[in-house]
């Protein structure tokens, strides 16, 4: 029992154990009908933004997080349909279900 206690110590000493340090990369939110809200740290302060163009910001961040060309069309998909009928919810809920 010494011994085992004795070998865990050493075990810990050998640890070099770093303390946690966060940082902040800022807040990307989608809101609707294309737009979206930005809180992003620069050069030691913050930067907040709204709007179209934001959302934009948004959409290539999200479309980079995915990881295979086939998970980024058939995201894209129902996004592009809305920009082509904006009012036609029933041809993006009938593309949204021909995907799943």
């Amino acid at each position: 029992m010494a011994k085992e206690k004795e070998a865990l110590s050493k075990q810990l000493e050998k640890l070099k154990l770093r303390l946690f340090h966060y940082s902040h990369q800022g807040s990307l939110v989608y809101i609707e009908s294309n737009k979206a809200i930005a809180d992003l740290p620069f050069f030691d302060r913050n930067f907040a933004s709204g709007g179209v163009v934001t959302f934009l910001f948004w959409r290539s961040v999200h479309l980079s997080t995915l990881f295979s060309l086939n998970n980024r069309t058939q995201d894209q998909g129902p996004w592009t349909v809305s920009l082509v009928f904006p009012f036609a919810s029933c041809i993006r809920l009938s593309y949204d279900l021909t995907f799943q």
